[in-house]
């Protein structure tokens, strides 16, 4: 699979070449379709059967054309409701790219410093080191614990699903000591984005949520991507089901009922959002320059090194660096019980592509490179 990706490479020039240039006004609606959706349905549909995936959801931005959205699969076999492109999915741990744009802009407005230390903003907290930078927080080199992580955290064992965790609460009970001294190693940490989201709302005196919608959702026409419990997600909006086995039987269970769920408080929130919001908030950043500008969008791109991770190469400030074989590309994983994301862009060709699944981990692998070899290929 990685092979035939690789000698699609040449082929990416006549997709780019052929596409029509963004032109001044233009819009998403006066575009031409994607030449290629009727085949790019097909290979979806095949890759979610070979796979053996519940449903997925998938957008796709190609220079000069309009966004395509496609869907496959069931969200709720049980009661025939199936994956639509509307289908709003959670996006895991993706909320770490969102959180991280949202401090990079007010980095950029000059009411904080990625350098500052965490002192200046937070109060000290055991376990946590006051003299790590934002910066180590957005590209995790602070070597915090993650919270979620410890033995007694919810998501570890039953807890109240309804109660309501505040973020001191959380830090000053399950943040154990560091994995190791700051700047010194990479690791993911959750807790990481709980202290970011701490920082937004001393600056600004707003939840991270509400300065993402009035800063970029709203300005920018994306109206369905959602943070629960901060924002309702509208009545009737479709909401994929997710399914993992969580009793160890090798069967899917439905990813609601497992005893050991956790309240969106306790994740910092649950982000919801469709593949073609994710894919066009991916695109405005990297290629329009409506959400940050270019010093920040290269600073994002200053990758720490990464050594035996099977899926990010290198990690920056909230952006990841990943590969297939010869092709290079930026992303970011999100991951939430029954369900994967992925939020991909390939610099050199401007092309952006968003994989939703409501299974698992396998099934978003196996989708993503049939996918990204219709989409590479240029339907060839």
């Amino acid at each position: 699979m990685l092979k035939s990706l690789v000698k699609m490479l040449p082929l990416v020039g006549v997709a780019v070449c052929s596409a029509r240039p963004w032109q001044q006004g233009a819009t998403p609606a006066s575009l031409p379709p994607l030449p290629y959706a009727a085949g790019l349905q097909t290979v979806l549909e095949q890759g979610l059967k070979q796979t053996k995936g519940e449903g997925v959801s998938v957008a796709v931005v190609v220079p000069g054309y309009a966004v395509w959205t496609g869907a496959a699969g069931m969200s709720d076999s049980s009661k025939s409701i199936p994956i639509q492109a509307g289908t709003l999915f959670p996006l895991g741990e993706a909320k770490h790219h969102f959180v991280s744009v949202a401090v990079l802009k007010l980095a950029e407005e000059g009411k904080l410093g990625l350098d500052d230390p965490l002192k200046k903003w937070i109060p000290a907290t055991p376990n946590v080191n006051p003299d790590i930078t934002l910066r180590m927080l957005v590209n995790h080199t602070s070597g915090l614990f993650d919270y979620t992580q410890h033995p007694d955290a919810p998501g570890q064992k039953p807890s109240d699903p309804n109660r309501a965790w505040r973020p001191e609460e959380i830090l000053n009970s399950f943040v154990r000591e560091p994995y190791f001294f700051y700047g010194e190693g990479w690791r993911y940490s959750n807790t990481n984005t709980l202290l970011l989201s701490m920082v937004v709302k001393k600056t600004t005196g707003n939840d991270v949520a509400v300065e993402l919608r009035n800063r970029f959702f709203n300005p920018l026409g994306l109206n369905s991507l959602f943070v629960v419990p901060y924002e309702k997600i509208p009545d009737g909006s479709p909401v994929a089901k997710g399914w993992l086995d969580w009793n160890g039987d090798g069967a899917l269970d439905d990813a609601a009922q497992n005893p050991n769920a956790a309240p969106p408080s306790w994740r910092g929130g649950d982000w919801y959002g469709t593949a073609g919001d994710c894919a066009a908030w991916l695109d405005l950043l990297f290629k329009q320059g409506k959400v940050l500008g270019a010093e920040s969008i290269g600073a994002m791109q200053r990758f720490v090194p990464i050594a035996d991770d099977p899926l990010y190469r290198g990690y920056g400030l909230g952006i990841a660096k990943g590969s297939a074989g010869d092709v290079e590309f930026v992303w970011h994983l999100g991951k939430a019980a029954g369900f994967t994301s992925g939020m991909i862009h390939f610099p050199y060709v401007g092309i952006t592509l968003v994989l939703l699944t409501n299974d698992s981990t396998q099934s978003f692998m196996g989708i993503g490179y049939y996918v990204g070899e219709m989409v590479l290929g240029g339907n060839q």
